[in-house]
């Protein structure tokens, strides 16, 4: 794909990023998402030059370059779904004196890219206009904060390591590279059958440890798992669980932020509720 010159300043390209960007392209997130470290960064985009993007889709996203060096920049991580592609827009910061070309460098991948489009908890005063603007919807929101030890679930139910478990090629996949991301995977058996569920170690106010759900099929499964789950966390320093979701939890004592954490997303497939697999809070961290 060549680059793409601006009409408007012809020193100023929007191209796609290579992985010898990716220190250049830390640098200049660590300047302008300031609560994130450089380290933070380098390590989050180490995560995801493991990951590869679907044939036709960018691998790291796309940068602004101005005299040879980044002067914007938009991740996207972009994942094969069963019903299509998904691309998550990670992270997008400009510089001020080029803040001319930021809406550029968005249109570049809602409108080139077919699938989805998904945001992720995007800044309500300086992304979620544009998303919108550029056809963005909320699909869900929601986080429920739960104590999973003391829930009320199913006895039929048992977690065990995946990598102990026969399981479908494509649930070993998912686990396989979530685990390499520095998530936490696990096999839950049930009487209708074995699931992955994922999570990510996070920490609230940056001193209470929790765990934050990545992926789990249903909301249902959650709740009927919830004891197992919460012995499992519990025992990894983990007894809050952060839930995506678009209502309460059934049987697990919490509270409920129904306007938390909201998705948008333009184009299909829509992400469905708890999943958030190949995203940014599951590659890079929470």
């Amino acid at each position: 794909m060549q680059p793409m010159v601006t009409d408007r300043q012809p020193n100023v390209v929007c191209r796609l990023i290579s992985e010898a960007d990716l220190p250049a392209i830390a640098e200049l997130l660590a300047f302008g998402i300031s609560e994130r470290t450089l380290s933070w960064w380098r390590s989050g985009l180490a995560r995801l030059a493991l990951h590869s993007s679907p044939d036709g889709y960018p691998r790291f996203g796309y940068m602004l370059e101005a005299e040879g060096r980044p002067v914007g920049v938009h991740l996207l991580i972009c994942s094969a779904q069963p019903s299509g592609v998904r691309c998550n827009a990670s992270s997008w910061f400009v510089r001020k004196e080029f803040r001319s070309f930021a809406t550029m460098l968005m249109l570049r991948a809602t409108r080139q890219l077919p699938g989805a489009y998904v945001s992720l908890w995007p800044n309500p005063r300086t992304v979620v206009p544009v998303i919108k603007a550029l056809g963005s919807r909320t699909v869900w929101q929601g986080v429920y904060v739960a104590l999973p030890l003391f829930a009320r679930g199913s006895a039929d139910v048992h977690l065990e390591p995946w990598q102990d478990a026969q399981l479908p090629e494509a649930d070993r996949r998912l686990l396989m590279d979530h685990t390499a991301f520095g998530c936490l995977g696990v096999w839950c058996r049930t009487p209708d059958g074995g699931h992955p569920l994922i999570f990510r170690r996070r920490w609230l106010k940056r001193r209470i440890p929790c765990a934050h759900l990545i992926y789990c099929r249903s909301l249902e499964l959650l709740e009927a798992a919830a004891p197992a789950i919460g012995r499992m966390l519990t025992s990894r320093g983990m007894p809050l669980l952060l839930v995506p979701a678009d209502r309460p939890l059934r049987g697990m004592p919490g509270h409920y932020l129904p306007t938390k954490l909201p998705v948008y997303c333009r184009g299909e497939p829509a992400p469905p509720v708890a999943d958030l697999t190949y995203t940014w809070p599951a590659i890079f961290g929470i």
